[in-house]
């Protein structure tokens, strides 16, 4: 599962955080955990089991040591975090399995001399039968700024060849699960811009090289259910899928370890109604959490990955 969690930061002030979170506030920061491992539960509850979580906007690694203390469905995992020391927050993989190597790669700013992008951060995971999973948390830079295109555009020429290198290293055994924040809307990413990595939305496309996004299959089975729910973040009165995973190709037909599908979660414990004023229409979108809305959980919302593992 990838989550955002909307700036979750301590009630320690270190300097790097963003302005309107220097004031420390230990009560806001108990109730944003509070609510984010009650989220943790229910999905836990429905699905049974998370064995990978993928988090983005984490102030430090001991904001994920108390998130686990207040949730029993997260406690005995292995944790990795990265974070740029001039960065307000981090990415964080939690994984049920051991994780047999990290990798936290740093890329320069393209734009600003001296500076480093949000880095990516790799877990490399040998299950039982020898099949090696790469791991992958990303999160890339908003698309409110124009000059953010560039920078995404780094991260995913940095991706790229981190994943190049690994095949070459582990060669066939290799499967690589990339999630996160794309902070693109992967409904919509084959028709833009294409990144350096090939990403197809048709499992009947698919060369081995590249990667699948479920995005548009689940979009297609949502119109003909009706559901409200269109993606995993709410801006501008629309829904775009920012959030997710993209898949290599071998996870599709592997005997191993095999993907089953892809869906945003649609408990009503992360949605709220919403009116749009223009027209009236009354629309449910992520909960998010403010010092003034402390029932919130995050304006993202979780999506998981559903894979089925014969071990």
């Amino acid at each position: 599962m990838t989550y955002n969690v909307q700036n979750l930061f301590d009630d320690i002030y270190d300097g790097s955080e963003y302005r309107e979170f220097q004031e420390v506030n230990p009560q806001l920061y108990a109730q944003k955990l509070s609510n984010i491992a009650g989220g943790i539960d229910r999905i836990s509850q429905q699905y049974k089991s998370i064995d990978f979580l993928l988090l983005q906007e984490v102030e430090n690694h001991h904001v994920l040591m108390d998130l686990m203390d207040q949730t029993r469905y997260l406690q005995g995992m292995h944790v990795l975090f990265a974070k740029e020391p001039s960065h307000a927050t981090g990415i964080a993989i939690l994984s049920r399995y051991p994780v047999g190597e990290v990798l936290s790669i740093q890329i320069l700013d393209p734009i600003q001399e001296q500076m480093y992008l949000r880095p990516i951060l790799i877990g490399i995971i040998t299950l039982k039968n020898e099949r090696v999973i790469a791991l992958v948390n990303v999160h890339l830079h908003s698309q409110r700024d124009q000059k953010n295109a560039i920078r995404r555009d780094a991260t995913w020429t940095q991706l790229h060849l981190a994943i190049e290198r690994l095949r070459h290293q582990y060669g066939s055994q290799l499967s690589v699960i990339i999630g996160g924040d794309f902070n693109t809307n992967l409904i919509k990413i084959e028709a833009s811009d294409s990144p350096i990595i090939g990403i197809r939305g048709d499992k009947r496309e698919l060369h081995p090289d590249e990667f699948y996004n479920d995005w548009p299959s689940f979009l297609t089975s949502m119109k003909e259910s009706d559901k409200s729910v269109q993606g995993s973040y709410f801006y501008n009165h629309n829904w775009q899928a920012l959030d997710g995973f993209l898949l290599s190709e071998n996870l599709l037909i592997n005997l191993d370890i095999s993907f089953l599908r892809q869906e945003p979660i649609e408990l009503e414990y992360f949605l709220e109604q919403y009116t749009i004023e223009e027209t009236g229409d009354i629309v449910v979108k992520p909960k998010a959490f403010y010092q003034n809305s402390i029932d919130g959980v995050s304006d993202h919302l979780p999506v998981i990955a559903i894979f089925k593992y014969n071990k």
